[in-house]
């Protein structure tokens, strides 16, 4: 596929205060993106006026709430061969598009493709309770849609994300696509920077464990009726 276009969805609520600098990080990449998907939770700032403001960008009606009802809101209005995504107060470097673009252009056979990322503070003088500190020095593997590429239709092998779950959506799809063995890369590189502030979902710790131990146990059913 020669030139593909990539779609890019972001899922928003209330993001007035960061969402210029992630939608700057998709317009500033090297490779060029062919649309933003920009999937509204009902905001009650300046969110969509700051997103209309620039080029590329459709703004989405959903028809749920949470974030996985975001993902596939933006995955149902892709017109783009390769999608990605990227939350409201996350970044991206520059080449993220290109590198991941030229990989899956040279392995037909993967399915998406992710990255490594690195963690940094909104406040060099604040750390959010419930996130370990430790992890502003590592750049682990990112298994996170704000990381992937895909082919579109990777998600009609996997399904889509679980709007069911209010944390944890993407480890779910991460997961049923493990039991499924299909085929992903990794960019041995950093190329999603993650904000860290105190209004992160991720880091509410009882809500994430309750879905983990559910998600857990649904890749278990999975693998049983597998016979694996």
């Amino acid at each position: 596929m020669n030139d593909p276009k990539v779609s890019v969805g972001i899922t928003v609520k209330n993001g007035e205060k960061y969402i210029a600098d992630a939608i700057e990080s998709i317009l500033q990449q090297e490779y060029e993106p062919h649309e933003i998907l920009i999937v509204d939770d009902y905001s009650t700032d300046e969110t969509v006026k700051i997103a209309q403001s620039f080029p590329k960008v459709k703004i989405l009606e959903r028809n749920g709430t949470g974030i996985g009802n975001g993902w596939n809101t933006a995955i149902k209005n892709a017109t783009g061969d390769l999608i990605a995504f990227l939350t409201h107060d996350d970044l991206w470097t520059k080449d993220k598009l290109k590198l991941q673009v030229d990989f899956l252009a040279k392995n037909p056979e993967i399915i998406y493709v992710v990255s490594h990322l690195e963690y940094f503070l909104e406040d060099e003088n604040y750390i959010p309770s419930g996130f370990r500190e430790e992890l502003l020095t590592q750049t682990p593997v990112a298994l996170t849609p704000h990381s992937i590429l895909a082919r579109k239709n990777v998600f009609e092998t996997v399904g889509l994300f679980d709007e069911d779950l209010t944390t944890g959506e993407d480890l779910d799809w991460f997961s049923r696509a493990k039991d499924l063995n299909v085929s992903y890369g990794i960019i041995p590189k950093v190329l999603l920077k993650v904000r860290v502030h105190h209004t992160n979902t991720s880091l509410h710790a009882k809500e994430n464990n309750q879905n983990m131990l559910q998600i857990l146990k649904a890749s278990i059913e999975r693998k049983k009726r597998a016979g694996k």
